[in-house]
């Protein structure tokens, strides 16, 4: 009987052990290529009412809470000089409306148990983008849903949206909340915690267009 010939043994294992190796010095260089950046931004400390929107140039991250009868909240908080920059957000359908019961939230940052007021100038709905002609209200108007919004989709419609930016002298804190004053949907009181949000350093991918 002729002798068998076959694979020494452990080459096959040597064998998938260098081709895996390959792989991860491709993958490497193509980081490398492609590059990476590191983003320091703003989060909602609270995940489970976290969202994210965007695509692979540009993500943002939010907070996000529905109300009742379908208005909705959503806050963004963003680094600008000397503190950050805070959206504020209310989506509401035609026939809903909702109001604060004061012009103003309190921020605090850290652990702190103290807090400063910080006064909401106005609220506006409307974008020249979206073709949707823009109206001021007072930080306490009832904001009532139209069908403004309607010919658009999510995100972007068929809602109409409130909206209204706040500038937070709060330097580079590692983490702040905002106490939001009575809000009012359709004439009732809807609770809300304070909403935090951490300070946080992320790495990705560079865009390439």
């Amino acid at each position: 009987m002729s002798p068998r010939v076959g694979i020494a043994p452990g080459r096959s294992t040597r064998s998938l052990g260098v081709m895996n190796w390959r792989r991860g010095l491709m993958a490497i260089a193509l980081l490398l290529l492609i590059g990476c950046t590191s983003v320091t931004r703003y989060r909602p400390a609270d995940q489970s009412a976290m969202q994210r929107g965007g695509n692979e140039c540009g993500t943002s991250v939010y907070f996000e809470k529905p109300l009742r009868d379908g208005v909705e909240l959503s806050v963004t908080a963003e680094e600008s000089p000397g503190g950050a920059a805070v959206w504020i957000s209310f989506g509401v359908p035609k026939g809903q409306s909702v109001r604060l019961g004061s012009a103003e939230v309190r921020i605090s940052v850290g652990r702190s148990v103290e807090s400063k007021g910080i006064a909401i100038e106005a609220f506006h709905s409307g974008s020249k983008p979206l073709q949707v002609p823009l109206i001021m209200f007072e930080p306490t108007a009832v904001l009532s849903g139209t069908d403004r919004y309607a010919h658009l989709s999510p995100p972007y419609g068929p809602d109409e949206r409130f909206v209204t930016k706040l500038l937070l002298p709060i330097g580079k804190a590692d983490q702040f909340s905002i106490n939001f004053p009575t809000i009012i949907v359709n004439g009732s009181t809807v609770p809300l915690r304070p909403i935090g949000f951490v300070r946080v350093t992320e790495t990705r991918l560079m865009c390439v267009q």
